[in-house]
């Protein structure tokens, strides 16, 4: 099975469609009768935290919910939205992140997985860009807020993954993905980087390194050996006993 293929059949079910094709998020963690979302900050920039945004789970053709902000850093742009266990799709799993940021290295095959919109139109299932991973990850100015744009100073930076796959506007907040097999043989995919961003041809993806910065950032160095996965679900954790 093509990359592309091995994306959409064993992700599709956790990627998600934010406020009627402005962005998208996807599933990284379940428990305790919820799940979390992560997406762009920019998506949810006219947000605050305890807002909620309608999200869709197979497009506009199923019901729209609601999932809460509950952490953003958009000098990172990262977000993170909390949503019922009962709104998640039966066959979803949360979406595994590379383990191994370093080895996210020029000529690794990735792919895009979003509901793209055409217009007005917005696809009714994710669809895919393959496309490989170009550049290692640079250091670019971050995005600025529609408030720190009206002032004059210097953004700062972060790190971003550079990829050459195809995009649309509506797109941030989608998983990008490295298709491989696991040590028994079948297929699998991990999370290599968030789409946030286009220029000219190239694609920009906030990057593990970014990511796993943010989540210690909210919670602390002393969980500096646990991977994004597992910071996500200690974020869920903690969310629940702030909301107790």
């Amino acid at each position: 099975m093509e990359a592309d293929g091995v994306a959409f059949h064993c992700c599709k079910d956790a990627v998600f469609l934010l406020r009627r094709g402005c962005s998208n998020a996807f599933l990284g963690c379940i428990g305790k009768g919820l799940g979390v979302l992560m997406t762009c900050a920019h998506c949810v920039e006219t947000l605050r935290i305890g807002d909620t945004i309608t999200a869709y789970s197979r497009g506009l053709n199923s019901n729209g919910f609601q999932a809460k902000i509950f952490a953003v850093d958009p000098d990172n742009d990262v977000a993170l939205l909390v949503i019922s266990a009962s709104d998640i799709p039966g066959k979803a799993t949360a979406l595994q992140f590379h383990d191994t940021p370093l080895s996210v290295t020029a000529g690794m095959r990735v792919t895009l997985l979003g509901y793209f919109s055409f217009g007005s139109h917005v696809l009714r299932q994710p669809g895919t860009s393959r496309g490989t991973i170009i550049a290692p990850p640079l250091s670019l100015p971050r995005r600025r807020t529609r408030e720190e744009r009206r002032t004059v100073g210097v953004a700062k930076k972060r790190i971003v993954g550079v990829a050459s796959y195809t995009s649309k506007p509506g797109t941030s907040g989608s998983p990008v993905l490295h298709a491989t097999v696991d040590d028994a043989g079948d297929p699998a995919c991990y999370v290599v980087g968030v789409h946030c961003r286009s220029h000219h041809s190239l694609r920009y993806s906030v990057s593990l390194a970014c990511i796993k910065e943010t989540l210690l950032n909210w919670l602390g160095e002393q969980y500096k050996e646990m991977n994004i996965n597992e910071l996500l679900c200690v974020m869920l954790s903690q969310h629940v006993a702030n909301n107790a």
